[in-house]
């Protein structure tokens, strides 16, 4: 791929070329615009988790780091002894785990990197408060005393993409989807489901629990279909609110603007799986809100929120490949802000913490300000 020249500033208020057509438009401007306070040259980062700290980010073999998000000094490393740590973060304890059923899981304090608890099984934290922790394990979940780590309760549940709140469980299972009233030990809802399908729960807005719809449907003996879907269940009763058909990015992440109540989801465009555009859900009645959205060329990761913006990563095709930074209004989808990125690899939106984006830039591990 070639390169071309990244100018450091960025390009708002200004004329800029329009996709692939030579035409001309101005952007509004960001007050202000993105800044960047750091960057870090620093092996591939796999996660990025806010704690009290700062952020804690790991890298392969099993180390985790914790920044200053303002100023980007190390605070501390953790040899996790994973060989490819998923970190997730209470606030004031990062607990680091694998996919890998006989995987050990490592509880670090936030503020001084020292190790407080470890299991040899693993351990994913789903909600918590000043109180408790809900975790699920390999055999069962868990309901941990915030502070102290202890195990409070423990109930007979398993299953894969498990979302909880202060009462329920959200999960699906061999056997279908259901939730779980953990409080008082009783299923409150279980929809079976047929081979090859599946609800997975993605996210969780107010009484709305967001899952992606898999369904297989069988033409012959030999050869089947397969649709995707995003769908909606009341959290508490699983009463289905809507259901819309999506053509989804595998590991694709869904972005929600909170205060909005809308979800911007990335989609496969045309037949090139990997060229994607983006779509705004209203959460409330499952309708578009806009769509579609466009990229100008290949957008393989999904978007992030700040506020009342959304995010995304993009790059401009002439005669060079530009990547850049793209900022659109949440609930019109309208293109605000776009900034070309020194990034001689690919850039990779790995969060948004306090109005601030963290960035993978090639090698380099770079944080903004100014995001909303």
């Amino acid at each position: 791929m070639a390169a071309g020249r990244r100018p450091s500033a960025p390009l708002w208020n200004d004329a800029i070329r329009g996709p692939l057509n030579g035409q001309r438009s101005t952007l509004e401007a960001v007050n202000p615009p993105l800044k960047k306070l750091w960057g870090k040259r620093v092996p591939s980062v796999l996660h990025v988790v806010e704690t009290e700290a700062g952020i804690c980010t790991t890298r392969p073999k099993g180390t985790l780091d914790s920044w200053d998000l303002k100023t980007g000094k190390k605070l501390w490393s953790f040899d996790s002894g994973i060989k490819e740590p998923i970190i997730i973060s209470t606030g004031c304890y990062v607990f680091a785990t694998d996919f890998d059923q006989n995987a050990q899981t490592s509880v670090v304090a936030a503020n001084t990197g020292e190790r407080i608890a470890e299991w040899h099984t693993q351990v994913f934290p789903r909600y918590s408060d000043a109180e408790k922790i809900v975790a699920v394990s390999t055999k069962e979940s868990l309901v941990l005393d915030a502070l102290r780590l202890e195990i409070v309760d423990r109930f007979d549940r398993t299953g894969l993409s498990r979302i909880c709140d202060d009462q329920f469980m959200a999960m699906s299972d061999l056997e279908g989807f259901c939730i779980y009233d953990y409080r008082r030990g009783v299923e409150v809802f279980r929809e079976p489901i047929g081979p090859g399908d599946s609800e997975w729960p993605r996210t969780l807005w107010n009484d709305c629990l967001v899952l992606q719809g898999r369904h297989r449907a069988m033409e012959d003996r030999e050869q089947y279909e397969v649709t995707h879907s995003l769908k909606a269940r009341n959290r508490k009763t699983g009463k289905l609110l809507w259901s819309v058909p999506w053509k989804h990015l595998s590991d694709s992440s869904i972005a929600v603007a909170n205060d909005e109540g809308i979800a911007v989801i990335p989609e496969t465009r045309g037949e090139i799986k990997s060229c994607s555009g983006f779509r705004a859900i209203d959460l409330e009645t499952g309708r578009d809100i806009w769509n579609p959205s466009e990229g100008r060329g290949s957008i393989d990761v999904g978007p992030v929120c700040t506020g009342d913006l959304v995010w995304h990563s993009d790059f401009d095709i002439g005669e060079t490949y530009e990547y850049c930074l793209v900022c659109r209004r949440v609930n019109s989808g309208k293109e605000i802000y776009r900034q070309q990125v020194d990034a001689h690899d690919y850039i990779w939106l790995q969060a948004a913490i306090k109005g601030h984006l963290l960035v993978r830039q090639g090698k380099e591990l770079v944080c903004y300000e100014g995001a909303g």
